[in-house]
Order: structure tokens, then sequence, then C-alpha cells
């Protein structure tokens, strides 16, 4: 397996936040301030990469991306 090409600081926060629920609606991942274009930039990379999927809920881990967060520090993120 490839190793995804994470890790804006941004996707770094995303996945810290989809670590602690099983999912999680766009409106609570999203941090306040942040404009939600460029949110969702990092939202679809993540997707793209197959670390977070849209699901009925919210938004999730795919089991890629349990994989590689399981890997990583917690602290940075990085395998």
């Amino acid at each position: 397996m490839l190793e995804p090409k994470v890790m804006h600081h941004i996707q770094r926060d995303i996945l810290r936040t989809l670590l602690s629920a099983p999912s999680v609606r766009f409106k609570d991942l999203k941090p306040a301030g942040l404009e939600s274009n460029i949110f969702m930039y990092h939202l679809k990379t993540l997707i793209k990469e197959g670390l977070v999927e849209k699901e009925e809920g919210g938004y999730g881990l795919t089991s890629a991306g349990k994989h590689f967060v399981d890997r990583a520090n917690l602290a940075s993120l990085k395998v």
C-alpha cells in the first residue's frame, strides 16, 4: 500500500477529529473561522486519497484511513 501524500495541518486536524468518533457531521468537522471552500479542498483530498469517506450521518475514516492513523504518530500524524 502506498503512503498517502498527507499532510497539510488542516488534513491532520480532520483525521484527528475523525479518530474520536465513528462519524462526524460536516458542521462539526469544519473548524470555526475557516472558509468552507478551503476546508472542502482538504476534505476532498483526503477522500481522494481513500482515507475518509462520506457516510449517511457525516464523514468517517475508511479502513485505509484507520490503518494509516493506527501506524502514525498521533501528535504529528506522520508514519
